[in-house]
């Protein structure tokens, strides 16, 4: 997860992160224990690594993009060959540096290009140009309110689950288990999927209509072919 914790994230919109960080830490650990590794840059002037134990994370400072996607360079480095990545990026202004070279660089790395990759908008403020270029399709731009903790939470757990065939993670999606459909043997193909406004999540020729109740989970209703 790449946060966005400049000086635009003030007031309410960090204290919702804070939230969803801290939920979706806990129920990573619950449910998936050691077969899933969440880390955490947060971003603004200085872009640093942070663990459950360094939050709540502060607003301040600028929105640096490209400052974040170096670190995310080195960080590619670290993962294993075989292992099925989601990047989720926040973002709550325009971005204060140059970041497109560093981009280019990480389009050209496996782990990122075949990444299951989402953007969540926060507010108004936000240049969809900039974003477009991060994710695979504009369909995977989510824009939000300032109180955006549980949308969040809920897209990283579908996440989470539609990569890695895990037994737990037909709880998470209903009907049918879409982890099935990640075949590990080819694993440089990314995954097709969308999320649309309405909250359609569309995942190879399945969609899920999602709701957000009290257990925070999605809920397959309406199932049909595309």
């Amino acid at each position: 997860m790449m946060v966005d914790t400049s000086g635009s994230m003030s007031g309410t919109r960090i204290t919702s992160l804070n939230k969803a960080l801290s939920r979706i830490l806990n129920q990573v650990k619950e449910k998936y224990q050691d077969a899933v590794a969440v880390d955490i840059l947060s971003y603004n002037s200085f872009p640093s690594w942070v663990s459950k134990n360094d939050l709540p994370v502060e607003a301040s400072g600028m929105t640096n993009y490209g400052a974040a996607l170096r670190h995310l360079q080195a960080y590619g480095k670290c993962i294993p060959e075989d292992s099925h990545c989601a990047m989720v990026f926040t973002t709550a202004g325009y971005p204060s540096d140059q970041y497109k070279a560093e981009l280019n660089v990480l389009q050209n790395e496996k782990w990122f290009s075949t990444a299951l990759k989402f953007v969540v908008s926060i507010g108004d403020d936000t240049n969809l140009s900039d974003i477009y270029e991060i994710v695979d399709s504009p369909n995977a731009v989510i824009n939000v309110p300032d109180d955006f903790d549980n949308v969040l939470e809920v897209c990283v757990m579908g996440a989470v689950a539609s990569l890695f065939h895990i037994e737990e993670s037909r709880t998470a999606i209903t009907g049918r288990n879409i982890c099935d459909w990640n075949d590990p043997d080819r694993i440089d193909e990314p995954v097709k999927w969308n999320l649309s406004g309405d909250g359609t999540l569309t995942v190879k020729d399945l969609s899920f209509r999602m709701r957000i109740d009290q257990s925070l989970m999605f809920h397959g209703e309406n199932i049909e072919r595309r």
